[in-house]
C-alpha cells in the first residue's frame, strides 16, 4: 500500500508542476502580450520625446485680418478688440486668437492696466515702428494679479521692439517666433514674473536703447530658457 500511495502522490505532483522550461500555451500568450505592450509603450515614449513642438503659428489657415488692438483696462476685453471667448479668470482667460494684424507703425496689440487674465495665440503681427511706447506686443502695468500668456504667435518685420514690457509682469511667452525686427524684447522700468520659453529669435538687427528707469533690485523672477537665437547682430534683450 505505501508504494501505491507514493505513486499517486508522484503522479499528482507531476500533473501540477510541468517540467522546467515548458509553460502552458495560455501563459506563453500572456507573456507575449505583455512584451508587445511594453514595446509599444517604449516606441510611443521615444516618439514623443523626439517630436518638436510647433514654433510660430499653429494654424496659419485660421488667420483673419484685424486692425491694431488697444485694450485700456478690463473693459477693453471685447469682441471688437479681438476677444474670441473667455471670462478673464485664470482658468478661463480672454482668448485673442487667429488674427493677422498690420500694426501700421503703432503697436499691434497694446494692453494697459489689466486685472484680468488673457491668452494671445496663433496671431501674426508685423510692421510696428520704433518707440519706447510701442511694440509688436506691448504690456503695461498689470495689477491685482492680472496677466496672461502668448502661445504660437509670430512677431516680425518691424523697426521697433517685438515685445515691450512697461512695468510688465505676470506674462508667459511660449513657442513664439520673433523674426526680422530691430530690437528683440524691451524690459522697461521694473518687470517681474515673466517667462520666455521655447521661442525662436531670428534676424534680430540689434541696437541698444537706454532709458535709465529700470532698477535691478526691483526686477525679479524673469526666466529666459530653452530659446533659439539665429542671426542676432546685437542685443536681443534690452533692460532700460
Amino acid at each position: 500500500m505505501p508504494p501505491r500511495y507514493g505513486a499517486l502522490f508522484s503522479c499528482a505532483a507531476t500533473a501540477q508542476s510541468p517540467p522546467r522550461g515548458s509553460l502552458p500555451k495560455r501563459e506563453n500568450i500572456t507573456n507575449l502580450l505583455i512584451l508587445g505592450f511594453l514595446f509599444f509603450i517604449s516606441i510611443v515614449i521615444l516618439s514623443s520625446g523626439n517630436s518638436k513642438a510647433v514654433i510660430g503659428l499653429s494654424d496659419p489657415t485660421a488667420l483673419e485680418t484685424h486692425a491694431a488692438i488697444a485694450i485700456n483696462g478690463d473693459a477693453g476685453f471685447t469682441a471688437p478688440n479681438g476677444v474670441r471667448s473667455g471670462t478673464g479668470t485664470f482658468n478661463d482667460p480672454f482668448i485673442i486668437s487667429d488674427w493677422e494684424i498690420d500694426a501700421k507703425g503703432s503697436s499691434g496689440i497694446n494692453i494697459i492696466w489689466p486685472t484680468k487674465h488673457f491668452r494671445i495665440q496663433n496671431c501674426l503681427i508685423y510692421n510696428s515702428s520704433y518707440s519706447i511706447n510701442k511694440g509688436i506686443f506691448r504690456l503695461e502695468e498689470p495689477y491685482n494679479g492680472g496677466g496672461g500668456s502668448i502661445w504660437n504667435c509670430e512677431f516680425r518685420d518691424s523697426t521697433g521692439y517685438s515685445i515691450n514690457f512697461n512695468i510688465g509682469n505676470n506674462l508667459t511667452i511660449n513657442n513664439t517666433l520673433v523674426k526680422n525686427v530691430t530690437y528683440g524684447i524691451l524690459f522697461y522700468k521694473n518687470c517681474s514674473d515673466i517667462q520666455i520659453k521655447f521661442c525662436d529669435f531670428d534676424d534680430i538687427n540689434g541696437g541698444y536703447f537706454y532709458q535709465g528707469s529700470a532698477t535691478v533690485d526691483k526686477m525679479h523672477d524673469i526666466l529666459i530658457a530653452n530659446n533659439t537665437f539665429t542671426d542676432v547682430v546685437d542685443y536681443t534683450f534690452v533692460i532700460s
